[in-house]
């Protein structure tokens, strides 16, 4: 989001794990402010969600608002999705925070509402059963258009080397995500 905003581009981010946010209070921003649940339930309008994150009006947020007892019911509501459409025509990009696809279903009621998925997957941490659970999602066409973002990779374990057949090569023993995704990156 910083990184499209940088670029220009009018970017807004809707917090929407509304279990355990935690957008707003990486931005330094009020978590108490009213928010998604508020709007949902036609307790606030647009204006009074939106929350400026830098001086250059290029990057805001809407947080989640108040935490509530059925989160994934308040998702189903066509309101959001009317609340996306209003967001399209004033950013540029909409970036939606959900909570992990494998843990509540938040993450496949909102894939419906995306151009876009994008799964994090944190080297030493995300456990290669979210991976394979991943893929079912995937064969299953629960989450449409998915991408992967591979993050805090150990830059000794790859790298780049003269071999006999100047090829790329990695120090491990065998690729776990090949046969997992197969040809996962020639859909991109």
């Amino acid at each position: 989001s910083k990184a499209l905003s940088l670029a220009f581009k009018k970017t807004v981010i809707l917090e929407l794990d509304m279990r355990k946010p935690k957008i707003a209070e990486y931005f330094g921003l009020n978590a108490s402010h009213k928010g998604l649940s508020e709007y949902l339930n036609g307790n606030a309008n647009i204006d009074d969600i939106i929350q400026k994150v830098d001086e250059n009006n290029n990057l805001s947020l809407i947080s989640c608002g108040s935490l509530i007892d059925n989160p994934s019911e308040l998702l189903e509501k066509k309101e959001l999705s009317q609340l996306i459409e209003k967001l399209k025509e004033d950013f540029d990009d909409i970036i939606i925070d959900s909570p992990p696809a494998h843990l509540v279903p938040d993450a496949i009621i909102l894939s419906r509402l995306s151009d876009l998925t994008l799964y994090i997957v944190r080297q030493g941490y995300t456990d290669k059963k979210e991976l394979h659970f991943l893929k079912q999602l995937q064969d299953q066409s629960q989450i449409p258009n998915i991408g992967i973002v591979f993050n805090s990779l150990q830059r000794v374990k790859y790298g780049y080397g003269y071999q006999y057949d100047d090829s790329y090569y990695s120090n491990t023993k065998s690729s776990f995500f090949k046969p997992l995704f197969g040809d996962f990156k020639s859909r991109f």
